[in-house]
């Protein structure tokens, strides 16, 4: 679906989160216009803007000291 990337995962709280889905660059001079009005700063076009289409979600809970992760995932629907 894409690049993977992966972070630090601290020893004392090892706990997971992966999103997987797709990023689509934004041209609409207008979407680009309405969505950077919100912004704090002055928006050009070096500023890319990416619609991003979430597919699943995968969260992984534990402590230190537990082994496996409690894990919690959602998935996308044609519902929504």
């Amino acid at each position: 679906m894409g690049a993977t990337r992966s972070t630090h995962v601290d020893p004392a709280a090892p706990e997971e989160f992966s999103v997987r889905g797709r990023a689509s660059l934004v041209t609409d001079a207008a979407l680009r216009a309405r969505v950077g009005s919100g912004w704090a700063f002055e928006v050009d076009d070096g500023y890319a803007l990416f619609e991003l289409s979430v597919a699943s979600v995968l969260a992984g809970r534990r402590a230190a000291d537990e082994w496996p992760p409690r894990y919690t995932s959602w998935r996308a629907t044609d519902e929504g």
